[in-house]
């Protein structure tokens, strides 16, 4: 409406959707909807004096042109289902597998609507809904409602993923908040292996992230190496070990414990000591020099090998 014009420089009568009305909010707050409209040629916006059609408040044509989609039009503005708002929810993260209460507060999420005095009023309720990425949606009945609160149970069989969440009242939408529904993420230990391994068990892993990001698992703070991940276990080596020390997985979510356990001292095995090899002593002759008869045990050359000359 504010940004469709007509033959000169009126708004167009038509009639836009609810969804497009809410198209202002991409750019302007809804609190400062009400102060954005312009003002007359050579004029600056004074409150409740401007001419139709220039500066929202004190105007009612002009409350007609996003309240009542018409210049003509003859119901109330607040006749019907107000469009609720979501300023914030107490919880844009939860568990999976677990049942959660969340708050959604705001404005609007409860309005009635009587005609005219003496006719009981119309109460409109809102309901809440969640959409996935795919576009399929759960909605939640309200476990308490006012006008400015809706508490809701987020079932424990949301599947883990990302959703948008709106207050919707008839075919009156609100502005989307986000919530995370996350994969349970534990570990139920963290243990030095006597090879100096480390082996994290737990769940909810998911895949091993890029450790050139700061990710993957730290041990005192410092980076281990990774060995093997998967969804329930992962298995890294880091000098210096010890039990005691915190144990980070830095993934998707992040979680931590205490390491276990104790590094084994390498066996060494003694050294083998060879005893030294003794000769056995040479046993002499009689004639010996360290024998009995004090001589050379070399025997003397026969006097029978002489030859004599002339035989």
């Amino acid at each position: 409406w504010c940004h469709t014009t007509g033959a000169g420089g009126v708004p167009s009568v038509s009639i836009p959707t609810a969804q497009q009305i809410r198209v202002c909010q991409n750019c302007h707050g809804i609190q400062s909807l009400h102060n954005i409209q312009y003002a007359a040629p050579g004029t600056t916006v004074q409150v409740g004096q401007m001419q139709p059609w220039f500066g929202h408040i004190g105007n009612n044509q002009d409350c007609n042109g996003c309240h009542g989609f018409t210049q003509t039009q003859s119901v109330a503005p607040m006749a019907g289902p107000v469009v609720p708002q979501i300023d914030g929810m107490t919880a844009n993260v939860v568990v999976a597998g677990k049942e959660t209460i969340v708050e959604l507060v705001g404005l609007n999420f409860v309005n009635s609507y009587s005609p005219m005095a003496g006719i009981p009023a119309v109460e409109y309720n809102s309901v809440v809904v969640l959409t996935d990425a795919a576009g399929n949606s759960v909605e939640l009945a309200p476990l308490n409602i006012t006008p400015n609160s809706i508490k809701v149970a987020v079932p424990a069989t949301l599947a883990v993923g990302n959703y948008a969440v709106v207050a919707k009242k008839l075919d009156k939408l609100s502005n989307p908040e986000s919530l995370v529904v996350k994969p349970e993420v534990a570990i139920a230990s963290a243990d030095i292996k006597a090879d100096g391994s480390i082996v994290i068990a737990g769940k909810g892993f998911g895949m091993q992230p890029p450790q050139a990001q700061g990710l993957g698992v730290n041990i005192a703070n410092a980076p281990a190496d990774v060995i093997t991940w998967n969804e329930g276990q992962i298995v890294v080596k880091a000098a210096g070990a010890q039990a005691g020390q915190t144990v980070e997985v830095l993934s998707t979510y992040v979680v931590s414990a205490q390491l276990t356990g104790v590094v084994e001292p390498p066996v060494v095995e003694p050294p083998v000591v060879e005893p030294p090899v003794v000769e056995p002593p040479v046993k002499g002759g009689k004639g010996g020099k360290g024998g009995k008869g004090g001589k050379d045990s070399t025997p003397a050359p026969s006097k029978k090998s002489d030859v004599k000359k002339g035989r």
